[in-house]
């Protein structure tokens, strides 16, 4: 399972998006082995979106996130939202004590 971070911005400054998630998991084709949606609103009109993947690999599971979000973004749903940014949220691996 893969976690891949996909952060709007709201060109037009609007309300927080209401029901993201189920937006972005009706927008999931079968290929995109989109498995969770996570909604973080932040200020300022930015949203943070948390996207599980059951791909196997890390690359896949970046390039089905954006391909998803972009299929969305042509909704009314999304309607002034814009892709900041999306990637993998990276983190190391165990620590040494």
């Amino acid at each position: 399972m893969h976690l891949v971070h996909v952060q709007l911005r709201s060109n037009d400054g609007r309300a927080p998006l209401d029901d993201a998630s189920t937006h972005l998991m009706a927008y999931a084709e079968p290929g995109d082995r989109l498995e969770h949606v996570s909604v973080a609103r932040q200020a300022s009109g930015r949203h943070t979106l948390g996207l599980f993947f059951s791909s196997t690999a890390l690359a896949d599971a970046e390039q089905a996130a954006l391909r998803l979000t972009l299929r969305a973004l042509r909704s009314d749903a999304f309607a002034g939202c814009a892709v900041e940014r999306c990637e993998a949220a990276l983190v190391t691996g165990p620590l040494a004590h």
